[in-house]
Protein backbone atom coordinates (compact mmCIF):
# COMPACT_ATOMS: atom_id res chain seq x y z
CA UNK A 1 0.00 0.00 0.00
CA UNK A 2 1.41 3.24 -1.39
CA UNK A 3 1.90 6.41 0.96
CA UNK A 4 -1.04 7.79 -0.62
CA UNK A 5 -3.54 5.31 -0.08
CA UNK A 6 -2.54 5.29 3.76
CA UNK A 7 -2.90 9.41 3.58
CA UNK A 8 -6.15 8.75 2.19
CA UNK A 9 -7.20 5.62 4.41
CA UNK A 10 -6.61 7.49 7.45
CA UNK A 11 -8.54 10.44 6.54
CA UNK A 12 -11.99 7.82 6.35
CA UNK A 13 -11.35 6.43 9.80
CA UNK A 14 -10.86 9.68 11.01
CA UNK A 15 -13.83 10.99 9.39
CA UNK A 16 -16.19 7.82 10.18
CA UNK A 17 -14.45 8.05 14.05
CA UNK A 18 -15.81 12.17 14.15
CA UNK A 19 -19.19 10.73 13.05
CA UNK A 20 -19.56 8.25 15.50
CA UNK A 21 -18.36 10.85 18.46
CA UNK A 22 -21.08 13.31 16.93
CA UNK A 23 -23.98 10.83 17.18
CA UNK A 24 -22.66 9.15 20.06
CA UNK A 25 -21.69 11.73 22.53
CA UNK A 26 -21.62 15.34 21.45
CA UNK A 27 -25.81 15.16 19.63
CA UNK A 28 -27.00 13.99 22.85
CA UNK A 29 -25.58 16.81 24.82
CA UNK A 30 -26.60 19.16 22.61
CA UNK A 31 -30.40 17.59 22.95
CA UNK A 32 -30.20 17.78 26.50
CA UNK A 33 -28.97 21.65 26.37
CA UNK A 34 -31.82 22.64 24.37
CA UNK A 35 -34.00 20.70 26.44
CA UNK A 36 -32.76 22.05 29.43
CA UNK A 37 -32.86 25.71 28.20
CA UNK A 38 -36.58 25.26 26.97
CA UNK A 39 -37.37 24.65 30.83
CA UNK A 40 -35.51 27.25 31.87
CA UNK A 41 -37.23 29.76 30.06
CA UNK A 42 -40.85 27.92 30.60
CA UNK A 43 -39.58 28.12 34.44
CA UNK A 44 -38.76 32.01 33.79
CA UNK A 45 -42.54 32.43 32.05
CA UNK A 46 -43.45 30.92 34.81
CA UNK A 47 -41.76 32.73 37.14
CA UNK A 48 -42.92 36.71 35.20
CA UNK A 49 -46.75 35.79 35.71
CA UNK A 50 -46.64 34.78 39.16
CA UNK A 51 -45.12 37.90 39.74
CA UNK A 52 -47.48 40.19 37.80
CA UNK A 53 -50.36 37.89 39.62
CA UNK A 54 -48.85 39.26 43.16
CA UNK A 55 -48.29 42.62 42.13
CA UNK A 56 -51.89 42.81 40.76
CA UNK A 57 -53.07 41.15 43.87
CA UNK A 58 -53.53 44.33 46.06
CA UNK A 59 -55.25 46.05 42.85
CA UNK A 60 -57.57 43.27 42.71
CA UNK A 61 -58.48 43.62 46.63
CA UNK A 62 -59.08 47.00 46.69
CA UNK A 63 -61.24 46.46 43.69
CA UNK A 64 -63.04 44.15 45.26
CA UNK A 65 -63.08 46.02 48.50
CA UNK A 66 -65.27 48.60 46.53
CA UNK A 67 -67.27 46.57 44.73
CA UNK A 68 -68.20 45.29 48.22
CA UNK A 69 -69.32 48.68 49.04
CA UNK A 70 -71.30 49.11 46.13
CA UNK A 71 -73.37 45.92 47.03
CA UNK A 72 -73.81 47.31 50.21
CA UNK A 73 -75.01 50.88 49.36
CA UNK A 74 -77.44 48.92 46.85
CA UNK A 75 -78.70 46.87 49.28
CA UNK A 76 -79.17 49.56 51.69
CA UNK A 77 -81.32 51.54 48.99
CA UNK A 78 -83.80 48.85 48.05
CA UNK A 79 -83.91 47.52 51.85
CA UNK A 80 -87.45 48.59 52.68
CA UNK A 81 -87.86 50.82 55.68
CA UNK A 82 -89.58 50.29 58.01
CA UNK A 83 -91.30 53.26 58.28
CA UNK A 84 -93.23 52.36 55.55
CA UNK A 85 -94.57 49.38 57.34
CA UNK A 86 -95.57 51.26 60.09
CA UNK A 87 -97.27 54.21 58.34
CA UNK A 88 -97.75 53.19 54.46
CA UNK A 89 -99.46 55.41 53.28
CA UNK A 90 -97.87 58.78 54.36
CA UNK A 91 -94.43 57.43 53.29
CA UNK A 92 -96.13 56.87 49.82
CA UNK A 93 -97.25 60.56 49.51
CA UNK A 94 -94.38 61.42 50.54
CA UNK A 95 -92.49 59.55 48.24
CA UNK A 96 -94.37 60.39 45.55
CA UNK A 97 -94.86 64.06 45.61
CA UNK A 98 -90.78 64.19 45.54
CA UNK A 99 -90.69 61.99 42.68
CA UNK A 100 -92.55 64.71 41.45
CA UNK A 101 -90.67 67.52 42.13
CA UNK A 102 -87.80 65.83 40.81
CA UNK A 103 -88.68 65.49 37.31
CA UNK A 104 -91.83 68.66 37.03
CA UNK A 105 -94.70 65.71 36.90
CA UNK A 106 -97.93 67.11 37.86
CA UNK A 107 -99.77 64.38 40.31
CA UNK A 108 -103.48 65.01 39.15
CA UNK A 109 -104.95 62.44 41.01
CA UNK A 110 -103.85 58.91 43.61
CA UNK A 111 -106.37 56.42 44.15
CA UNK A 112 -104.89 53.76 46.93
CA UNK A 113 -106.02 50.60 47.11
CA UNK A 114 -108.43 50.25 43.67
CA UNK A 115 -107.65 46.83 44.14
CA UNK A 116 -106.78 44.90 47.46
CA UNK A 117 -104.79 41.98 47.82
CA UNK A 118 -105.94 39.04 50.45
CA UNK A 119 -102.37 39.06 52.28
CA UNK A 120 -102.85 42.92 52.81
CA UNK A 121 -102.08 46.30 50.61
CA UNK A 122 -103.25 46.65 47.35
CA UNK A 123 -102.82 48.20 43.64
CA UNK A 124 -102.37 51.88 43.46
CA UNK A 125 -103.79 54.32 40.77
CA UNK A 126 -101.78 57.35 39.70
CA UNK A 127 -102.46 59.63 36.92
CA UNK A 128 -99.67 62.51 35.99
CA UNK A 129 -99.97 65.35 34.00
CA UNK A 130 -95.93 66.22 32.43
CA UNK A 131 -94.29 66.30 28.59
CA UNK A 132 -92.75 62.94 28.06
CA UNK A 133 -88.86 62.99 29.10
CA UNK A 134 -90.64 63.92 32.60
CA UNK A 135 -92.83 61.39 32.77
CA UNK A 136 -90.23 59.06 31.38
CA UNK A 137 -87.99 59.83 34.51
CA UNK A 138 -90.85 59.51 37.19
CA UNK A 139 -91.70 56.04 35.73
CA UNK A 140 -87.65 55.23 35.86
CA UNK A 141 -87.59 56.66 39.70
CA UNK A 142 -91.08 54.86 40.38
CA UNK A 143 -89.58 51.66 39.19
CA UNK A 144 -85.86 51.73 41.01
CA UNK A 145 -87.44 53.30 44.54
CA UNK A 146 -86.49 51.38 47.33
CA UNK A 147 -89.76 50.20 47.93
CA UNK A 148 -89.62 48.54 44.89
CA UNK A 149 -93.28 49.40 43.39
CA UNK A 150 -94.08 46.99 40.69
CA UNK A 151 -95.90 48.62 37.73
CA UNK A 152 -98.97 46.47 36.26
CA UNK A 153 -100.74 49.11 33.87
CA UNK A 154 -99.62 51.91 32.24
CA UNK A 155 -102.36 54.05 29.94
CA UNK A 156 -101.21 57.14 27.95
CA UNK A 157 -103.13 59.67 26.28
CA UNK A 158 -102.56 61.49 22.97
CA UNK A 159 -100.66 65.52 24.48
CA UNK A 160 -102.67 68.17 24.72
CA UNK A 161 -101.25 71.52 24.41
CA UNK A 162 -97.57 69.66 24.72
CA UNK A 163 -98.55 67.95 27.85
CA UNK A 164 -99.64 64.48 27.98
CA UNK A 165 -101.97 62.55 30.39
CA UNK A 166 -100.68 59.22 31.74
CA UNK A 167 -102.54 56.65 34.66
CA UNK A 168 -100.00 54.13 36.37
CA UNK A 169 -101.27 51.07 38.15
CA UNK A 170 -98.89 49.95 40.77
CA UNK A 171 -98.08 47.64 43.40
CA UNK A 172 -96.41 48.54 46.58
CA UNK A 173 -94.50 45.90 48.04
CA UNK A 174 -93.94 47.31 51.15
CA UNK A 175 -97.49 46.92 52.25
CA UNK A 176 -97.70 43.40 51.60
CA UNK A 177 -95.95 40.89 53.91
CA UNK A 178 -93.32 38.53 52.05
CA UNK A 179 -94.96 35.30 53.45
CA UNK A 180 -98.18 37.01 52.24
CA UNK A 181 -96.78 37.55 49.07
CA UNK A 182 -95.17 33.80 48.73
CA UNK A 183 -98.30 32.30 49.61
CA UNK A 184 -100.61 34.58 47.90
CA UNK A 185 -98.04 35.35 44.57
CA UNK A 186 -101.32 34.22 42.36
CA UNK A 187 -102.99 37.42 43.05
CA UNK A 188 -100.03 39.76 41.44
CA UNK A 189 -100.18 39.67 37.76
CA UNK A 190 -96.51 39.87 36.73
CA UNK A 191 -97.21 41.28 33.13
CA UNK A 192 -97.44 44.76 32.29
CA UNK A 193 -100.35 46.19 30.48
CA UNK A 194 -100.27 49.09 28.48
CA UNK A 195 -102.28 50.91 27.17
CA UNK A 196 -102.15 53.44 23.87
CA UNK A 197 -105.72 55.65 22.88
CA UNK A 198 -105.66 57.76 19.84
CA UNK A 199 -107.75 57.10 16.37
CA UNK A 200 -106.66 55.88 13.17
CA UNK A 201 -106.27 58.94 11.71
CA UNK A 202 -103.31 59.81 14.14
CA UNK A 203 -99.67 58.68 12.59
CA UNK A 204 -98.21 56.81 15.57
CA UNK A 205 -101.82 54.99 15.38
CA UNK A 206 -101.71 54.19 12.18
CA UNK A 207 -98.12 53.35 12.18
CA UNK A 208 -98.53 50.37 14.81
CA UNK A 209 -101.39 48.95 13.53
CA UNK A 210 -99.29 49.14 10.04
CA UNK A 211 -96.49 47.18 11.90
CA UNK A 212 -98.77 44.84 13.52
CA UNK A 213 -97.40 46.44 17.00
CA UNK A 214 -100.96 45.56 18.32
CA UNK A 215 -100.92 42.00 17.48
Amino acid sequence: MSERDRRALFLVGAFLIAIVVYTQAIEPLVFRFQNALGRLERSEQLSAGYIQKIRMLPRREARLAELEQEKSAVDTYFKVSPASRSAPAETLIDELSSYASITGVTIRQLVPNVESLDGGGGFHDLVLLGDYAALRQYLYLLETSPRKFQLTEFELNPPKEGILRSRVRFLDPAEVLSDNLESKGSDVDPDLIIGVYGTEDDPPIYLAQTMRFFN
